[in-house]
């Protein structure tokens, strides 16, 4: 029986939001694996770099008229397979 994230109890004491979705992974696999890619910072910029150089790719003369919604919708695909995260979906 699937277990319904809404119905999770989240004490003060849980302040490392990490360490919360690290335990939650059993339940919550797709959740645990993309909040913690989320939670964590990163001490360089090449990420961000990387990130707007995929839009960059998505953004051309020839798809000019995407709107930002379909964009963004483009790129969280584009992430969550380079993370990984859906992989176990797609497949």
């Amino acid at each position: 029986m699937p277990v319904n994230y809404k119905s999770l109890k989240v004490s003060p004491a849980s302040s490392n939001p990490l360490k919360f979705w690290k335990q939650q992974a059993t339940d919550y696999l797709i959740m645990s694996r993309t909040a913690r890619r989320l939670f964590c910072i990163t001490a360089s910029s090449a990420q961000s770099e990387r990130d707007f150089s995929s839009v960059g790719t998505t953004v051309t003369d020839m798809r000019s008229r995407l709107n930002e919604d379909t964009i963004e919708a483009v790129e969280l695909l584009r992430w969550g397979m380079r993370a990984g995260i859906l992989n176990s979906v797609v497949s």
